[in-house]
């Protein structure tokens, strides 16, 4: 049975794959809960920045669009659909959706422009432990990055402190919220 709480847990395992490197069995997570549940614009956001991250633009596209069509888009949307259409070699059009997502209250400031031009000597980024956000940052996805809702899922649900556990938590782990 497919529920709210199902939904979550394999958007989580869909995230997990994207996170690992493992893009065609994040799709067929993804394409599986969109089938069940077609109108959760979330799951077409998870799907298009896999799609953008596979390198597959018009796909990550159609299901951006989608979400224009029929819901109500966020700054970050526009940031990722202004990425896409770099990616595409449309910049006057990425322009105008970067200029709509700051006017929405998307910040551009870098992290190395709050350390280098304002002073700050550490940068904490938080947004809660709801839905996970990503910051669409270099290295993001590398193996052994992980997002604060992965942690906490291995760490509360898998029991990740133990050494015996599948899905073990290392020491050198450094946790980014996003």
């Amino acid at each position: 049975e497919v529920n709210e709480k199902s939904v979550k847990g394999r958007l989580g395992h869909a995230i997990l794959e994207k996170l690992r490197g493992n893009y065609d069995e994040s799709e067929r997570i993804f394409n599986y809960l969109i089938s069940e549940m077609p109108r959760e614009w979330i799951l077409y956001e998870g799907r298009a920045d896999l799609y953008f991250m596979m390198g597959k633009n018009a796909r990550a596209m159609a299901d951006i669009n989608r979400i224009f069509v029929e819901s109500t888009p966020t700054a970050a949307l526009y940031v990722l659909r202004g990425k896409v259409k770099l990616a595409q070699y449309e910049k006057a059009s990425a322009a105008l959706d970067f200029k709509k997502a700051e006017d929405m209250g998307y910040d551009k400031t870098t992290i190395d422009e709050l350390m280098s031009e304002y002073g700050f000597e550490a940068v904490f980024i938080g947004s809660g432990a709801g839905l996970p956000m990503f910051m669409h940052i270099p290295g993001e996805s590398l193996k052994g990055v992980c997002s604060a809702n992965e942690y906490l899922t291995r760490i509360n649900l898998m029991k990740g402190y133990r050494d015996e556990s599948d899905t073990p938590i290392s020491v050198r782990m450094k946790v980014e919220s996003g």
